[in-house]
């Protein structure tokens, strides 16, 4: 019995860290200034989104020929409900922000652009 109350607490304990990492985690990708939408570019394979402002960049994405890498986002076309989202926070008047995760190149070899992992209308 004392062997399945120590278990007991152990995954409780872990249990505990894992919410309060994924809180930290959720409260910092939420710090991001929520800014206006300009444009919104549609392609075949991807959809580029350029800001009023400028976004964190935290990848560090070069950008390059056609774009910032601060001031334009990636989403891939396959993911409509970002899509979505960016077009109802645009014909809306909403501000929005990203979070971003990863480069990819958009539609030259000279640069990258910031990858959508989620998306908060404001």
């Amino acid at each position: 019995m004392k062997r399945d109350q120590i278990m007991k607490k152990l995954l409780t304990g872990l249990f505990s860290i894992c919410v309060l990492l994924s809180a930290q985690a959720q409260a910092y990708m939420w710090d991001v200034t929520p800014t206006l939408i300009e444009t919104i570019d549609v392609r075949l394979d991807y959809i580029k989104v350029t800001l009023v402002d400028e976004h964190d960049n935290e990848d560090r994405c070069s950008g390059g020929e056609g774009g910032d890498a601060k001031r334009n986002i990636k989403i891939d076309s396959a993911d409509q409900i970002f899509y979505s989202a960016v077009l109802s926070a645009y014909m809306g008047g909403k501000k929005i922000a990203f979070d971003t995760s990863g480069c990819e190149l958009l539609w030259s070899t000279s640069g990258t652009f910031p990858k959508v992992v989620s998306i908060r209308i404001h």
